[in-house]
């Protein structure tokens, strides 16, 4: 197994896992991405925490969530931009886009 595939496998489980400790939050919060995406034609987890540091959705059990709201055959890799959010120093979030 390749390093690359060793990683993807880590991933994937570790995204199970907090789908299954936290799935209310998680399924709240695609559909708030899902309605921002359809709205706004996309969406990063920056509109996400957003709305959780806004008081619009209760924070996830642990940060880790965030990774698996773009799970599933609708979300599309649209582009990345840099964070909003002061604590990501900036960094490329991944854009996404919900597809029917």
């Amino acid at each position: 197994m390749t390093q690359l595939a060793i990683g993807l496998a880590r991933k994937q489980r570790g995204q199970d896992t907090m789908e299954s400790l936290d799935h209310e939050w998680i399924t709240k919060a695609r559909e708030y991405a899902k309605n921002i995406s359809l709205a706004m034609g996309s969406v990063t987890t920056d509109a996400i925490q957003m709305m959780v540091r806004d008081g619009e959705m209760p924070a996830p059990t642990k940060p880790q969530a965030y990774g698996s709201i773009f799970r599933g055959k609708h979300w599309m890799y649209f582009g990345r931009e840099r964070s909003v959010i002061v604590t990501n120093h900036g960094r490329f979030v991944v854009l996404w886009r919900w597809i029917d």
